[in-house]
C-alpha cells in the first residue's frame, strides 16, 4: 500500500468495487494539523463519482489502525491516490 505524503499529511485511499453487486465505494483517511498543534483524523467515504461524506476526529494511531483493518476486512483494497 502506497501512502502519499502531502505537506506532512498521511493519505490512504481504499476502494471496494464489485460490479456484480453494483458496489463502487471509496474510503479515504488522512491526518490534518489543527490550529492548536494537534492532529485530526479526517475521513471521507461514499460512492465513487458521488458527493462524499466527511467527518473528523482526534487522531490516534490505534484509531487509524482500527479503521484501516475494518475496511480491509469489509473488502476494501488499497488504491493509488491521484
Amino acid at each position: 500500500m502506497r501512502r502519499a505524503t502531502l505537506i506532512g499529511v498521511l493519505l490512504v485511499e481504499l476502494r471496494n468495487i464489485d460490479r456484480a453487486r453494483n458496489r463502487f465505494r471509496i474510503y479515504r483517511m488522512w491526518q490534518q494539523p489543527t490550529l492548536f498543534g494537534g492532529l485530526d483524523l479526517v475521513i471521507e467515504w461514499g460512492r465513487i463519482g458521488a458527493r462524499l461524506r466527511r467527518r473528523s476526529e482526534d487522531f490516534t494511531p490505534a484509531r487509524w489502525n482500527e479503521l484501516l483493518a475494518r475496511r480491509r476486512r469489509n473488502g476494501y483494497q488499497p488504491h493509488e491516490p491521484r
